[in-house]
């Protein structure tokens, strides 16, 4: 409603929630628009198009659509307001917490909206850490709660985002020198990804997404146990590392792991069951 007309109005034919009374009022709107118009056009997609959530290209551009839709409305200050959908109904601002969802669920949704809204990335600043600390602190004091409601197939994706809220606070404490808080923070995330691994699993449900989430947590992983001088728990940890790079047939300047095996072993195969075959004397080498 750009003009501020109430009657015969017709909506954007691309993400159907701006509307308008006619073409040239939707052409004046369009540079305000389109921001939020492209980051509900991508959400729509991919929730009628499953496949496009295994499109690496797709899923980046649909990310930063929706981080610049929510940086635009923090600037013009719009008011922002997050509805989940959960096995037990919606959770939204106003209405009732429903029985069987943790009742401070809005502080999940806040660090989801905060971890959305950076785009995952993390700033000199440590901004969102706050909105971070507070949702692991309740997932701390509501353990048994919290587990039990990620258990159920309709609640996937909240356990999916719980783990990119915590590997993000891990390594906000990580960069910090806090080492206890990080180990803290990647234990609670561990049980939660063990819940996300068996939902993955399920007949019909691709495990792509777990298998991104469960690399970037292992990557955390292997930061700290370098930083606390823990070499021989990376062993393991390496493993999973290489493992997963050669899995998604990553060349040379995307490896972070792989090429080191291939500069101290270069007659070592490339497959995963040699990695994983690789002794834990040579692993040390690497």
């Amino acid at each position: 409603r750009a003009c501020g007309a109430t009657e015969n109005l017709k909506t954007c034919s691309r993400c159907h929630t701006g509307a308008y009374c006619s073409r040239a009022c939707q052409a004046k709107d369009w540079k305000q628009h389109k921001v939020r118009c492209k980051a509900i056009a991508a959400s729509i997609q991919a929730s009628e198009e499953p496949e496009k959530q295994l499109d690496g290209e797709f899923m980046r551009s649909a990310m930063n659509a929706q981080k610049k839709a929510l940086r635009q409305a923090k600037k013009e200050n719009v008011p922002i307001y997050c509805a989940s959908m959960t096995s037990r109904g919606i959770v939204a601002p106003g209405m009732p917490v429903p029985d069987g969802v943790p009742a401070n669920f809005g502080l999940k949704q806040a660090a989801v909206l905060e971890f959305h809204s950076s785009g995952g990335r993390i700033n000199k600043q440590f901004l969102g850490e706050a909105k971070y600390r507070d949702y692991y602190d309740d997932l701390v004091s509501n353990e048994e709660e919290w587990l039990e409601f990620f258990h159920h197939p309709l609640n996937t994706e909240h356990a999916e985002h719980t783990c990119g809220v915590l590997g993000t606070l891990a390594t906000i404490y990580r960069q910090r020198g806090s080492y206890e808080q990080c180990g803290q923070v990647l234990e609670m995330e561990m049980k939660v990804m063990d819940i996300y691994k068996q939902l993955s699993s399920a007949p019909g449900v691709s495990g792509h997404k777990y298998i991104v989430v469960k690399d970037w947590m292992n990557m955390i992983r292997f930061n700290l146990n370098m930083n606390l001088s823990q070499t021989e728990a990376n062993i393991s940890v390496f493993r999973d590392l290489c493992a997963h790079e050669i899995t998604y047939d990553m060349n040379f300047d995307e490896q972070n792991y792989l090429f080191m095996i291939g500069h101290y072993f270069p007659r070592l195969g490339g497959t995963v069951t040699d990695v994983r075959n690789l002794s834990n004397k040579k692993v040390m080498v690497v």
